[in-house]
């Protein structure tokens, strides 16, 4: 449940405004209180009091005791009121503000003010104080350039000082509705490079002390749950979750805080019992093909045997092969984790680190092989004192049972050791921005514990032990610079061994249960016993029972102790009704013994009636006490066998279940297959309904990926007056990996099988080549190629060479159709006889061009050209001759010429550019701007130019240009010359320095 925090909030608006002391929470984000979010809200008190008291610990010269931070903290809950009084569309605005826009926005400091001054009565004097200055003062920087008075250095209250500081960072880490969140480590670079203003370099220091503070976790957390359910539902943690390999370490409360409402399996035995409603598969023979082909798992994580430090358990590396073999069978969205140890990275040429290397390499090798979406992480040593074979367990275990505890390493050795709580968060981190292709990702050690620190802060848990180290090499320090995890994720390790190590001992002693009493460990030790035994403990307890009737015999405190009685009691209870018997008859031959020593005769025994009260009362007891016994074995024995059928009928409902989804699978793959599955094709057909050409290669990408099953899909044009292939799209696995252009002349075997209207299959795996080919025709001429690099061998039959032909066949229909619709909109869609597309086509096609590069199948260029006076068709002409068929030139409606050069990067600019200038032209690389961003065309006066622009055709699109003023007779701009090095250096000085300004712009969101 989200933690409560004491607020103060305004209710209420216009003349009726009020302040009340109220308990909100910091998962209530969507809601607005006091004009922000109640995580923002929760956010900055929090982080206020922090400061405020770190502070005070580093100076006093503020006089700033607990009541005054506590003041100072519920002040600060008001700091941004002033935003209630300003229109929540500007507020809300996803783009730059504009300046009119952000002058209303910082008008708010001073709304919060007003507010105070009129409505603030009921506060208490002084808080009231604070929140007035904190209301006007929160935007003030230390050097003077805030607002809204400019106020600097000791003008500003320290109070607003420490709220501003606060306001500041939470905003920078907080995702905003103008802004992405960034991370903790950037936000306090920030703040302390003075790009956010500048504060006070004492309280930046304050701030980066408390800045991972527990408590603005947990506030995080919060908002990371709220923004889940109410934001961003396809942020959600994973589902379904299957885990394997080592799984001592997987806890109730690891599975509780890694994956909090998710269904959890895992294959093989964890050292604690993970608790209802986890599925547990047999870890002796586990079908790993079924299991993770039937059940479509969101995560996989695979806890290597190396985690367990100086283990002895045998490798898992064919284990770990089978999992990873059978990884072909799991969907593509399935992100799996393989969690290795630090032993590669440490000590390559020991017998651990060469395992580790090798299992990484099995890992990666089956990854490439099954295109599994794997991610490797280094993490060092696990530990938990409640699992056997565990390092803390056994060394806790030496130490409750010597005197002296001896340990391998030197005293100044290091100890590399992960907490369970900062495993799960790293967990939590990387399956909610889980990012593919980032090669091995190491876990830093920071603490840089001793063996010598271990066994000191272990000394006060065991008093009286003595520790002896027996290591004589020198110690290793493990030096890592893999950053890749703090500046991507924000995660660091947080918790030492050494803290954890009181609560690690009290759950090694849980683990080993209650104390139990001696007559509870004699009963366990008697119930074990066979049948022989039991006879013979029988015997030597009558024996005992005698000698005590004997020896208490002539004493009278004994006289009301019936030592035979307890002995059936005893035996009838521990062994059941056949020995209770038994112990009755042994203890009715004594009594008979007993009297007849006694002198009483025999037939006095047998004919007096009161005697045989003895006899019934023995063997009643025995009777009872044996039957309690039998029937309470019964009924562990009827308990036992309906928990054993129960596991019995669950496993064969998972059989049935596991035995109807695969076929399900096969049933699909069988309609999908199928010529005559008319559902299908009416499905793709309609995926494939567009007349765009541009939009269609998404849609091909997309339906090839999921009926194929295959990701290493690669789509071509084909020029007509030339002999090569242009790349359209490509699957994102891919996308940089195949070439962009191709020579039809190095495809001729593909070539000579396309023009016979035939897939092409790679059936002598010729390298450089791809695995099957199919052409998109019209008439006899190909107009696309489409490529499948590799397949998986049961991708090779012909059933999947019929299904891919199927799709080709749909997508050439599709492709066709949109072909002659592009062909007969020619006119309207171009200006004239040009190759420039007017403003509303290309829009129309960078919108295409930027939802293709989204999706990573895609990447372009966007140019702007210096038309240099020319008329339309001249530069029509000129731009036909340097670009390709597949690029796109258009105006936007000012009249300004743009390029769109598809699948080219930054990095071809070297071969284009030039390309341009030859021909006389002019570009440069600028985003296209939106249409709101376009500056009015400049409308001067003077003489008609001496040549006047050609008669535009009477097309739709020229009726829709609005007429134009004739431009004045001025002298043509010369065309602009290279400027010399030292002109071009400061030219690009000042670009970059420009650039930097708008990323900081973009950063903010234009709140700079």
């Amino acid at each position: 449940m989200p933690t409560e925090y004491d607020a103060l909030t305004m209710t209420g608006s216009g003349g009726a405004v009020s302040f009340a002391l109220t308990k909100i929470s910091a998962d209530k984000m969507p809601e607005t209180i006091n004009g922000e979010s109640g995580h923002h809200i929760c956010y900055v008190k929090v982080l206020t009091e922090l400061i405020a008291r770190e502070l005070t610990r580093q100076t006093g010269r503020y006089g700033l005791d607990e009541e005054k931070i506590g003041q100072i903290a519920l002040a600060s809950c008001l700091h941004d009121i002033g935003k209630s009084r300003i229109p929540q569309a500007i507020l809300e605005k996803r783009g730059v503000l504009t300046p009119v826009e952000y002058d209303i926005v910082k008008k708010h400091t001073t709304l919060g003010g007003e507010l105070i001054d009129r409505f603030g009565a009921s506060l208490d004097p002084q808080i009231r104080a604070y929140a007035r200055d904190v209301c006007l003062f929160h935007h003030e920087r230390f050097d003077g350039t805030g607002y809204p008075h400019g106020l600097k250095g000791s003008d500003i209250p320290i109070w607003a000082q420490i709220v501003s500081i606060a306001d500041a960072y939470e905003a920078i880490t907080s995702e905003r509705s103008y802004k992405k969140a960034l991370s903790r480590d950037v936000a306090l670079e920030m703040i302390s490079n003075g790009m956010c203003g500048v504060f006070d370099p004492l309280l930046v220091q304050c701030l980066i002390r408390v800045a991972d503070h527990r408590h603005l976790e947990d506030i995080r957390s919060s908002l990371m749950t709220s923004r889940a359910l109410h934001i961003d539902p396809y942020a959600l943690p994973p589902k379904k979750v299957l885990l394997m390999g080592n799984l001592r370490y997987v806890t109730p409360q690891f599975l509780e805080d890694s994956f909090p409402g998710a269904h959890i399996s895992v294959i093989g035995k964890c050292a604690q019992d993970p608790g209802r409603g986890v599925k547990v598969y047999d870890a002796e023979a586990p079908n790993y093909k079924a299991i993770l082909g039937t059940y479509d798992f969101d995560l996989i994580i695979y806890f290597s045997n190396e985690l367990t430090y100086d283990t002895i358990a045998p490798s898992d590396t064919e284990t770990l092969r089978q999992v990873m073999k059978a990884g072909k069978y799991l969907a593509g969205e399935t992100k799996f984790l393989y969690l290795s140890s630090l032993d590669a990275a440490f000590d390559g040429s020991s017998d651990r680190g060469i395992i580790a290397a090798a299992k990484e390499n099995v890992c990666l090798y089956w990854a490439r092989q099954n295109h599994i979406n794997l991610k490797i992480v280094r993490i060092p040593y696990l530990y938990n004192g409640a699992a056997e074979d565990d390092f803390l367990h056994d060394l806790f275990q030496e130490m409750r049972t010597r005197r002296t505890v001896r340990l391998r390493e030197s005293e100044s050795s290091e100890l590399h050791f992960l907490s369970l709580s900062d495993l799960s968060a790293l967990i939590v981190r990387l399956a909610d921005s889980w990012a593919p292709g980032e090669g091995i990702l190491t876990v830093n050690d920071d603490f840089h514990i001793t063996f010598g620190q271990l066994c000191k802060e272990l000394a006060p848990l065991a008093p009286g032990v003595t520790f002896d180290f027996t290591g004589k090499n020198p110690p290793k320090r493990l030096e890592l610079k893999n950053t890749a995890l703090k500046q991507q994720y924000s995660w660091f390790a947080a918790v030492s061994l050494l803290t954890d190590l009181p609560d690690e001992y009290q759950a090694y002693q849980a683990s080993l249960g209650p104390r139990r009493s001696l007559w509870k460990k004699l009963a366990a030790l008697l119930g074990r016993h066979s049948t022989p035994l039991r006879i013979a403990e029988t015997a030597l307890l009558f024996l005992l029972c005698e000698f005590l009737v004997r020896l208490t015999d002539s004493a009278l405190f004994f006289s009301l102790v019936d030592f035979r009685l307890a002995y059936i009691v005893i035996i009838a209870t521990l062994y059941g009704l056949p020995y209770g018997m038994s112990a009755a008859a042994l203890c009715s031959l004594s009594w008979i013994t007993a009297k007849v020593l006694d002198g009483t005769s025999w037939l006095t025994l047998f004919y007096e009636p009161t005697n045989w009260l003895t006899f019934i009362f023995f063997f009643l007891v025995g009777g009872i006490c044996g039957y309690v016994k039998l029937k309470k074995d019964d009924q562990i024995r009827f308990t036992t066998e309906e928990n054993r059928l129960l596991e019995a009928k669950l496993a064969f409902t998972r059989q049935i279940y596991e035995d109807t989804f695969r076929e399900k699978q096969d049933l699909k793959k069988q309609i999908i297959g199928s010529k005559d599955s008319f559902g299908k094709i009416f499905d793709i057909t309609r995926q494939l309904n567009t007349v765009d050409s541009r939009e269609l290669y998404l849609k091909i990408v997309d339906s090839f990926e999921g009926i194929l099953e295959n990701k290493t899909l690669s789509v071509y044009s084909i020029s007509q007056d030339s002999g090569f292939g242009r790349l359209e799209v490509a699957s994102r696995s891919i996308m940089h990996d195949v070439s962009r252009s191709i020579s039809l002349d190095t495809y001729a075997p593909v070539m000579e099988a396309v023009n016979k209207d035939e897939v092409w299959r790679n059936t002598h795996f010729l390298p450089n080549m791809p695995m099957f080919a199919c052409g998109i025709r019209q008439g006899d001429k190909p107009l696309l190629l489409i490529f499948i690099w590799s397949a998986q061998t049961h991708q090779r039959s012909l059933y999947y060479v019929n299904l891919f032909r199927i799709l080709c066949d749909l997508t050439q229909m599709s492709f066709i159709r949109a072909h002659d619709y592009s062909r007969d909109m020619h006119d309207r869609q171009y200006v004239g006889h040009t190759v420039l597309q007017n403003a509303a086509t290309f829009r129309n096609s960078l919108h295409v061009f930027r939802e293709l590069e989204e999706r990573r199948v895609f990447q372009f260029l966007q140019l702007k050209v210096d038309a240099g006076g020319r008329s339309q068709e001249e530069l029509s002409k000129l731009l036909a001759r340097c670009v390709r068929t597949n690029d796109v030139a258009g105006l936007l409606e000012d009249g300004s010429v743009w390029l769109l050069l598809s699948q080219a990067g930054e990095e071809d600019l070297k071969f284009i550019l030039p390309r341009f200038e030859r021909l006389g032209l002019s570009a440069q690389v600028t985003p296209v701007p939106d249409p709101g961003e376009l500056p009015a065309a400049p409308v001067t006066a003077g003489p008609a130019p001496e040549k006047a622009a050609p008669e535009a055709a009477p097309s739709a699109a020229a009726e829709e240009k609005p007429p134009r003023t004739p431009p004045a007779k001025t002298p043509k701009a010369p065309v602009k010359k290279p400027a010399p090095p030292p002109a071009r250096r400061r030219a690009k000085a000042a670009k970059s320095a420009s650039g930097l300004l708008e990323l900081l712009d973009q950063l903010l969101g234009g709140r700079r």
